[in-house]
C-alpha cells in the first residue's frame, strides 16, 4: 500500500500554482510550482488523496473551473501518480458533495427506476493499515462497482479528463466527506479539510446550543451531534459560500473586484461598496414619528461604527489554529472537541476496536506544519494529546509590495515498509 495525502490546489482560482491561463488567456498551461508538485508526489501510488479545495468555484464559474480541471488531469495523466484518486471537498468545492449526492441518491435512482433517497450527509473513508487490515479504501455503506480498481467511482468526475482530451483515461475519483479514517495500530488519523474547525463554516451548528439546548425535542441531539448532524446544520451556509456568489454574474464580478481590494490591502473600492450599503439602509429605514432624528442620528453612528470594524476585521490577519489553542480560545477549543467527538462517534458505529488515540491532517489554512514543526497545534481531547498538521496548499498569496509568494506545502505520504512521512515543499524561486 502506498499513498499520497495533499491538499488546497484551489484548481481554477487566480491563486493556483499548478494550472493557469497563458499569456493570451486563450488555453490552460502548466503554473509554476507543477513540475514541484510532480517531484514531490511521485509516482506508483495506489492512491493520491486530495483532502479539499481541489477545486475553487468561490467566486469562478462552473465551466471555468472544470477547464482548468481537465487541462491539470491531462498534464498529470502520464505520469503515473496514482491509480485511483480520493477526494474530500472542502469549503471552495463543497458544491461537489452535494452534486455527489445528488447524483448517487436521485438522479441515478431516478433514471434506474427507483425512488429517490435521503441524502447521507455524511460518508466516511476508511483505510485500514492495521496489522493485515485490507489496506484499500471502503466507503462506508456504499456499495462497490467491481469494475473498477478500488469498487468505487462512476461518478460523473471520472469524465473530466476525457471531456477534455479525447485520447486520455478515465480518471478514478472515490468521494468521501468530510472525513477519511486512517487507521493505525497505535493512532488513528482524522483526515479532512478543516473548514469545520473555523467559526464561519460551522457557525450554525455553534449557535444552535444557544438557541435550542432546552427544547424538549432537541436539545440532547442538538448537546450530542454526530457527523449527520455537523454536516446537516451546516450546510446552507457552505452551500452559498462555496459556489453562490461564482454564479452570480455581475455580483461575482463585483466580488471579484472586491477580493482583489481587500488582498492589495487598499481597501479603497471597499469602503466605497460599504459606505453605499448603509446609506441605502438609511434610507430604508427613516420614518415621520416625532422621535425620528434621535433614531437616525443613533442609527447612523452604529451603522458608522459597524463600518469601521468591518474594515477593520478585513485589514487585519486572522489568527491561526495554533495561535488560538495556544492562547486558550475557548470557542476554538469547544469547536475542536464536538468535531473529534462526532469523529469518534462515526468511527465507533464502524469499528469499536480502532485506536482513541488521535491525531489530524488538514488544510484549509495554507500553513503548512510538517511532522518536525514546532508550530504543531494541540490540545488535550479524551485524556489524550491530539497533533495536528497541516498540508499547506499549492497557492501564491500577497506578501507586500503588489507580489505574491508560494506558501508552502506539504506531502504526506504512507507506504507499507516506512509508515506515515511528511515533505515540506518550498518556493523554487
Amino acid at each position: 500500500m502506498k499513498f499520497v495525502i495533499v491538499s488546497d490546489l484551489h484548481i481554477g482560482a487566480e491563486i493556483c500554482t499548478l494550472v493557469k491561463y497563458d499569456s493570451a488567456g486563450k488555453r490552460f498551461i502548466k503554473g509554476e510550482m507543477f513540475d514541484s508538485f510532480l517531484d514531490a508526489v511521485g509516482s506508483g501510488n495506489d492512491y493520491l488523496i486530495v483532502i479539499g479545495d481541489l477545486m475553487d468555484f468561490a467566486i469562478e464559474s462552473y465551466d471555468h473551473v472544470y477547464g482548468a480541471m481537465g487541462a491539470f488531469l491531462g498534464f498529470v495523466q502520464g505520469e503515473n501518480i496514482a491509480k485511483e484518486i480520493i477526494y474530500l471537498p472542502g469549503n471552495h468545492d463543497f458544491n461537489i458533495w452535494h452534486t455527489i449526492e445528488h447524483e448517487t441518491n436521485i438522479i441515478n435512482r431516478l433514471k434506474g427506476g427507483k425512488s429517490p433517497r435521503k441524502f447521507r450527509m455524511s460518508v466516511p473513508g476508511i483505510i485500514d493499515c492495521r496489522g493485515r487490515g485490507k489496506s484499500r479504501l471502503t466507503l462506508h455503506d456504499v456499495r462497490r462497482e467491481k469494475k473498477n480498481y478500488s469498487g468505487y467511482g462512476g461518478l460523473f468526475l471520472d469524465s473530466i479528463s476525457r471531456a477534455f482530451n479525447k485520447k486520455g483515461d478515465r480518471v478514478i475519483f472515490n468521494v468521501a466527506y468530510p472525513n477519511l479514517y486512517l487507521l493505525l495500530d497505535e493512532k488513528t488519523y482524522i483526515l479532512t479539510h478543516g473548514h469545520y474547525f473555523e467559526q464561519f463554516w460551522s457557525f450554525a451548528g455553534n449557535f444552535l446550543p444557544h438557541i435550542a439546548k432546552n427544547d424538549p425535542d432537541f436539545g440532547s441531539r442538538i448537546s450530542n451531534m454526530d457527523m449527520v448532524d455537523l454536516v446537516s446544520v451546516n450546510f446552507p451556509l457552505c452551500q452559498l459560500s462555496s459556489s453562490g456568489i461564482g454564479q452570480a454574474g455581475i455580483l461575482t464580478d463585483i466580488a471579484r473586484n472586491i477580493q482583489s481590494d481587500i488582498v492589495s490591502g487598499k481597501m479603497s473600492l471597499t469602503k466605497t461598496y460599504l459606505n453605499r450599503l448603509a446609506e441605502y439602509i438609511d434610507s430604508k429605514t427613516n420614518s415621520r414619528k416625532w422621535y425620528s432624528p434621535v433614531v437616525e442620528a443613533i442609527e447612523s453612528i452604529a451603522l458608522k461604527k459597524a463600518i469601521s470594524l468591518v474594515i477593520k476585521k478585513l485589514s487585519s490577519s486572522d489568527e491561526t489554529l495554533h495561535e488560538l489553542l495556544v492562547k486558550g480560545d475557548k470557542e476554538a477549543s469547544i469547536r475542536l472537541e464536538n468535531y473529534f467527538r462526532a469523529s469518534l462517534n462515526e468511527l465507533n458505529g464502524i469499528d469499536e476496536s480502532v485506536s482513541k488515540n488521535l491525531n489530524v491532517i488538514f488544510g484549509h489554512t495554507h500553513v503548512p506544519i510538517n511532522f518536525d514543526s514546532d508550530q504543531c497545534p494541540r490540545m488535550v481531547f479524551n485524556g489524550g494529546e491530539v497533533k495536528m498538521f497541516n498540508t499547506g496548499g499549492w497557492v501564491s498569496e500577497p506578501s507586500g509590495n503588489g507580489t505574491k509568494k508560494f506558501c508552502g506545502a506539504v506531502v504526506f505520504r504512507y507506504d507499507s515498509r516506512n509508515g506515515l512521512t511528511s515533505q515540506e515543499v518550498k518556493s523554487h524561486s
